[in-house]
């Protein structure tokens, strides 16, 4: 048992006592320089031994209790990974000081995690907290806060976010994975961007309704600005419902909110594609537009509820069940058991969360009960009344449609060679369950009606038919390895692979050129020129309404 004689002891409470011995200035030093600053007050003999207790009973303890505390409390780790830091700190013999505390700790968390945050970048967090803290008015609830301290969080989330890594410590396999996630993404997001899609195609079920006109009204600011997108973030985070929405972030579709790529719209997966100048207009105005509709859809929904006096908050349910007919409605389906591999299925094909979505509008009324029932029944009846409303409009004033759903052209309207989608992308999938109940189909382009499932020979099935659906619907990348199976393109160009002309314009075609630009191309051309034709037709496809030119 270690104890000092009585001169050095008194010695030694004297200098705690007059101040001369500095607790904080003790913890700041490493092993060597206490010992010598110690040596002064109770001898070169007995300095090493005062400095261990101090390390062990002081240092060591409340080291090793502010880590796990840490371990336990920071977002983002695993169990194993926990378990892995507790067991690493409580097997720690010596207590560390504050520089060799940084460096323990930033080996732990880059081991563990994978992740490896810079002094600069640690500053930076520790600044955006410490001005949030100041902001939070503990007095009043989280509902309750002011709009400058959720401006400082939604910094705070943003950096963040901007900062984390799609996968924590990824395998080889993975890393090929993300790269081949972030190429494809990118490739997909040429295809799609340059146009404003979303009002007409996700948010079709809601064209008219004050969310759908405040959104459409707000897009445009999105796709100029990044503060306009960072505002909305902030109104959603102040909203008085935002921890309901917040909960059910994910189920409801605010992609603004997620990291992963399964959390983000299926058109800009992939962190490349924000890293293209070209693109970063046409992602704002697209994400900013889904998720103003989604979240004030959810939020609106919600308060009107509570003024009828059936109140839905706190049951999690009800409410879960609303965000996903709200998130189906407006074009992000679930994927079930398979919503993790997301990102691995859109490689395949265009937009599984999309097709998810279709069948979905058309079941949640079925299969759904509540508010949620009735949100799904009210916005399928919306899409189908406006839809109507345009085709009768249009066949009164001459002009010719296609109301049989066995048809292809189905819900759409003719302009010259042209046929455009005024169902908001609803009508093939309605036409794909048609054809299967009635076991017949029409053709787009004579419409003849074929019986299908014959039996005959070289005659068409059901199968056949579904299968078309799904095949038409692959990535690029994916049409790309299908046509070379099939020998041809989908407009019946053959396909051969080959260093040639026309096999490098095919693929810059699959690949580069916007679907926007070859519907415009193709309805001028086909128009032979006539702009008012072209017109309807570029402002159509513009904001999401398909179109299908035959030549």
């Amino acid at each position: 048992m270690f104890c000092l004689i009585k001169k050095y002891s008194d010695e030694f409470k004297n200098a705690l006592v007059s101040g001369k011995i500095n607790p904080d200035e003790l913890i700041k030093m490493d092993t060597p320089s206490r010992e010598k600053y110690l040596s002064q007050f109770v001898g070169d003999f007995n300095a090493k031994n005062v400095n261990s207790l101090f390390e062990s009973k002081l240092l060591l303890k409340n080291q090793q209790k502010g880590i796990i505390s840490w371990a336990n409390s920071v977002a983002g780790l695993n169990q194993s990974s926990k378990q892995d830091i507790i067991d690493t700190v409580t097997k720690l013999d010596r207590a560390f000081n504050p520089k060799e505390g940084d460096t323990i700790l930033n080996g732990i968390i880059e081991k563990r995690l994978g992740v490896s945050v810079t002094t600069d970048e640690a500053k930076t967090i520790t600044e955006l907290s410490n001005a949030a803290k100041e902001l939070f008015n503990p007095s009043k609830n989280i509902r309750e806060q002011s709009r400058e301290y959720w401006t400082v969080r939604q910094k705070l989330n943003e950096y963040i976010r901007s900062k984390t890594p799609s996968s924590i410590s990824p395998t080889f396999i993975k890393q090929v994975g993300h790269v081949s996630e972030d190429v494809v993404g990118a490739q997909r997001a040429f295809k799609t961007a340059f146009d404003l899609s979303a009002p007409l195609r996700q948010g079709r079920a809601y064209l008219g309704t004050k969310e759908w006109n405040n959104a459409f009204a707000r897009m445009f600011k999105y796709a100029k600005s990044p503060t306009a997108l960072a505002d909305l973030e902030v109104d959603m985070l102040a909203h008085k419902y935002s921890q309901e929405a917040l909960k059910n972030k994910h189920t409801l579709g605010l992609t603004m909110l997620g990291v992963k790529p399964n959390q983000q719209e299926e058109a800009f997966i992939g962190k490349l594609v924000s890293k293209i100048p070209a693109l970063k207009g046409s992602e704002r105005a697209y994400v900013g537009f889904l998720n103003d509709l989604r979240f004030n859809r959810f939020v609106n929904q919600i308060e009107s509820i509570e003024k009828s006096g059936r109140s839905i908050l706190g049951n999690d349910k009800a409410l879960k069940d609303l965000a996903e007919v709200i998130a189906a409605s407006t074009g992000r389906g679930n994927l079930g058991k398979l919503e993790s591999a997301a990102p691995a299925l859109a490689q395949a094909i265009f937009s599984p969360r999309w097709i998810a979505s279709r069948f979905e509008m058309l079941t949640n009324p079925i299969f759904k009960s509540g508010p949620a029932r009735k949100e799904a029944a009210t916005s399928l009846a919306r899409l189908a009344g406006t839809s109507a409303a345009i085709i009768g409009a249009y066949k009164m004033a001459g002009g010719e449609v296609e109301i049989d759903p066995r048809s292809s052209n189905f819900g759409k309207i003719k302009v010259n060679s042209s046929w455009m989608d005024v169902t908001g992308g609803m009508a093939p999938y309605i036409s794909l369950i048609a054809r299967g109940l009635t076991l017949e189909t029409k053709s787009a382009t004579t419409g003849k009606l074929y019986k299908l499932n014959t039996g005959k020979f070289g005659s068409r099935t059901y199968f056949d038919t579904a299968t078309d659906f799904i095949t038409n619907r692959a990535s690029p990348v994916s049409s790309i390895v299908r046509d070379l199976f099939r020998g041809e393109s989908f407009d019946g160009k053959e396909v051969k692979l080959e260093f040639s002309k026309d096999f490098a314009e095919y693929l810059g075609d699959q690949l580069f050129i916007p679907l926007f630009a070859s519907d415009v191309i193709d309805a001028f051309e086909e128009s032979s020129g006539n702009l008012l034709e072209s017109a309807i037709l570029s402002g159509g496809s513009l904001f999401g309404a398909g179109v299908t030119t035959f030549k």
